[in-house]
């Protein structure tokens, strides 16, 4: 069985898991993987420890679901959380031809697609976890939070694309925008990760806490030189999805690209009108170092470094109507920042 390791879509496994980890290696196994339950008996774990991969076709798109072994993909969960209508599971050939492995041996790294990814949760039960490697005799062990880790260069969008969403559609749409500041308050204190928020049950008490109709959620996923952006309206009362959008942009441009995303997803549903949308599109945006640049500064300042204000005083400095948006730092520091009171006119009618 060893010569299995030789397999182009085992060694593609190999090459991304090494540059991943080093530590971490492919695994041959004397018997077929090709289940969960096979590959649970196999390697002498609970069924639960096994990542199943599982393909679904959602409308023109493809999602590959992360699951945990002993569990079954809804795909009636998987339409409210993608916003799409027809989801079903990919049949063999769109499998080999969407991630370049057989069923069997779908592996969820070394994919030859960039694909939308969704991970189950329930998979953090276990420390360890096992995942298909390219063929159903090899497997890779890794721990959940490694599987589930993000791009940390790319973290500073989280904050940077909220911030100039909430302060674009606060300006330019006549819509009651809840303040960020009670957004993030009403999330640490409900103790929920964004991934929770969107379960059925968090998004009608999160909109109760808020006072809130509906939520704009999204994700994003950077590919060198073009992010993925998916953004998706939910109304808080039924948990349904009111529109989605979803789009490939220009990572160097990508909050003005952002925009066109946002007024894409309002649009279906008639929440913004022409005038809106020229404006919008018309608008200057920030440049993406600014946002970088004022979402690290606030970083330091939570960890009350000196270097916070620094970074604060040089960004104000050279674009200063984006870093005036980040209202904390600007109050941290007012002593760098210009001040003006503007005062009642003089009435000189008459004279």
């Amino acid at each position: 069985m060893e010569n299995v390791l030789n397999k182009e879509s085992v060694k593609r496994v190999d090459k991304v898991l090494k540059t991943f980890e080093p530590k971490l290696r492919v695994e041959v196994l004397n018997s077929s993987a090709r289940t969960a339950i096979d590959a649970a008996n196999s390697l002498k774990c609970e069924v639960g420890a096994i990542v199943k991969s599982l393909l679904l076709r959602a409308d023109d798109a493809y999602v590959l679901c992360l699951v945990s072994g002993d569990k079954k993909c809804s795909l009636n969960k998987v339409k409210k959380i993608t916003g799409k209508k027809d989801v079903c599971m990919a049949n063999a050939e769109d499998v080999k031809k969407q991630t370049g492995f057989t069923i069997g041996g779908v592996s969820p790294v070394g994919l030859t697609n960039n694909l939308e990814i969704m991970i189950d949760n329930q998979l953090n039960r276990f420390q360890d976890i096992f995942a298909a490697a390219g063929h159903p005799n090899t497997v890779f062990k890794i721990d959940f939070k490694n599987l589930n880790k993000k791009d940390k260069d790319s973290d500073w969008l989280k904050t940077g694309l909220s911030e100039i969403l909430t302060a674009d559609l606060s300006r330019y749409t006549d819509l009651f925008i809840i303040e960020r500041s009670q957004l993030n308050k009403v999330i640490n204190e409900s103790a929920l990760s964004m991934a929770g928020i969107t379960q059925e049950k968090n998004l009608k008490d999160v909109g109760a806490l808020l006072n809130s109709s509906s939520l704009l959620l999204g994700s994003y996923k950077v590919e060198g030189k073009k992010t993925l952006l998916n953004m998706r309206l939910v109304d808080t009362e039924n948990a349904s999805v009111l529109a989605s959008a979803s789009q490939k942009v220009n990572s160097n441009e990508i909050f003005k690209e952002s925009r066109k995303v946002l007024l894409k997803l309002l649009a279906k549903i008639d929440w913004v009108d022409e005038n809106i949308s020229a404006d919008l599109k018309a608008a200057k945006a920030p440049k993406n170092n600014t946002i970088k640049n004022l979402v690290k500064a606030r970083t330091l300042l939570a960890n009350k470094s000196d270097q916070a204000k620094e970074i604060f005083a040089d960004t104000i400095k050279n674009d200063p109507a984006y870093a005036n948006l980040f209202k904390d730092l600007k109050a941290e520091f007012k002593d760098i920042t210009a001040t003006l009171a503007v005062m009642p006119f003089l009435n000189l009618s008459g004279k």
